[in-house]
């Protein structure tokens, strides 16, 4: 007998439903992989994220260590510039006070090692009988306020000063006019004076008084 064929078409049913399966299964398995490679990578992100944290923490409290010292530190200097201040402050009230003229000449050294005496301070005497202001002085050598030969006797005594670090009274000899030519109205005259030296902001300065 000839065997009986089974006809091919009521197997489609069940290949298509193999296929099917197949697919959702293909596509469950890629979705599963996606979300696993997702949270890995989530997860990196996380991981990064914390230890940007944690590193921006510790350079906060570097920070905030630094604005500390900072703060210490300008509040000292503040300290020291009013105790300046008030150092200052005294020593030009006792000159304005002074009823006679009267400056106070810095201790410097040049570029060239030669020691100067810029002026830092003279009082309102000073001005009214020499003719010249204490912006215009200040900070200047007495060689761009007076003739050569009275400027080199005021350096010379000076050094005296500086040397012997102590006080001497002596005759100098110059105009009472400033910025006058010497004449019969401005002649050179001899005055009294005396001279001391004091320390003044780590170094030392010179008192000057004309009696």
């Amino acid at each position: 007998m000839t065997p009986i064929q089974q006809p091919l078409l009521p197997k489609l049913p069940e290949v298509r439903y193999t296929v099917i399966i197949a697919c959702i299964t293909g596509v469950i398995s890629i979705f599963v992989t996606m979300q696993t490679t997702d949270a890995g990578k989530y997860q990196t992100l996380v991981d990064s994220q914390n230890k940007t944290i944690e590193t921006l923490n510790v350079q906060l409290k570097e920070l905030e260590v630094k604005i500390f010292e900072l703060t210490a530190q300008l509040t000292q200097q503040q300290i020291e510039l009013s105790n300046k201040y008030e150092q200052h402050a005294d020593l030009k009230n006792i000159m304005n006070s002074a009823p006679f003229v009267s400056w106070f000449n810095l201790v410097s050294v040049d570029k060239t090692g030669k020691i100067t005496f810029p002026m830092y301070h003279i009082n309102s005497h000073y001005t009214y009988t020499h003719g010249v202001t204490l912006a215009r002085y200040k900070g200047q050598t007495s060689d761009k306020i007076w003739p050569k030969n009275v400027a080199d006797s005021f350096h010379a005594n000076n050094l005296i000063v500086l040397n012997a670090k102590d006080g001497i009274c002596t005759i100098e000899v110059y105009p009472k006019q400033t910025f006058k030519p010497v004449s019969p109205t401005n002649p050179m005259t001899p005055h009294k004076v005396c001279k001391w030296l004091v320390p003044f902001e780590g170094g030392y300065g010179i008192l000057g008084m004309a009696l």
